[in-house]
């Protein structure tokens, strides 16, 4: 999976949260980040990378990531 993968996905092709989760668990395995819930972090010293797919409270079919 690429950044170009991502913005696809996200900007062209709708994908409910669920599948969303289980389509960037690899890559950001992958990339060193460490899943809790919704949430993926990194520690790189000084700072702490952070992904977090948060459902929208107006629709149950959207979400945002953060």
């Amino acid at each position: 999976m690429t950044k170009n993968n991502i913005e696809v996905i996200i900007n062209k092709n709708f994908l409910p949260e669920e599948e969303l989760i289980e389509y960037v668990k690899p890559y950001l395995k992958a990339k060193g980040f460490k899943k809790k819930n919704k949430r993926w972090t990194k520690d790189i010293g000084e700072f702490t990378i952070s992904f977090l797919i948060q459902g929208s409270s107006f629709s149950k079919e959207k979400y945002y990531i953060r």
